[in-house]
């Protein structure tokens, strides 16, 4: 499903169709129309499985979701990805995208496992993430537990 705030869009997907749920190809042309839609300067997929993730489960989980659907953000410039699964903080930089990864809400937290060139910051902590849209940028924070802010980027949005 979609939510709309002014011209921003937020898509939400599921990764599941990667892994044999069936629906993938009804869903990647609903994706298509979304990101072709001219009411929105940007997009911001929301989804289960990273694209991209150094964390437990990114490299055999991640791998399918990547192949399929990073050539199609980078092609729409899409500014951010908002993922989970793997039980940490990430935020990598694939291209012109911020990805993040944030599963830091469970009680079973992951460590590395292959880390990849484009992590930028990697935490195995609880931590919630703040997003904060602006016509021209987006500041995303990384708080933990303790409300203590542990990573802080600004996107400029097109």
């Amino acid at each position: 499903y979609a939510l709309a705030h002014g011209e921003t869009q937020f898509l939400f997907l599921d990764t599941q169709a990667f892994f044999g749920i069936p629906g993938q190809p009804q869903q990647d042309a609903w994706l298509a129309e979304r990101l072709a839609d001219p009411r929105f300067r940007r997009t911001v997929p929301v989804f289960h499985v990273p694209a991209y993730s150094s964390g437990l489960h990114g490299n055999a989980d991640s791998w399918p979701v990547g192949r399929g659907w990073g050539p199609v953000f980078a092609g729409a410039a899409v500014p951010l990805a908002l993922t989970g699964h793997d039980h940490n903080y990430e935020r990598l930089q694939v291209g012109e995208m911020a990805c993040v990864v944030s599963g830091g809400g469970s009680g079973t937290l992951y460590g590395k496992d292959i880390v990849l060139a484009e992590s930028q910051v990697f935490e195995t902590r609880s931590h919630y993430v703040l997003l904060e849209l602006y016509t021209d940028r987006l500041d995303l924070s990384a708080v933990d537990a303790g409300g203590a802010v542990f990573d802080q980027v600004t996107i400029a949005l097109p």
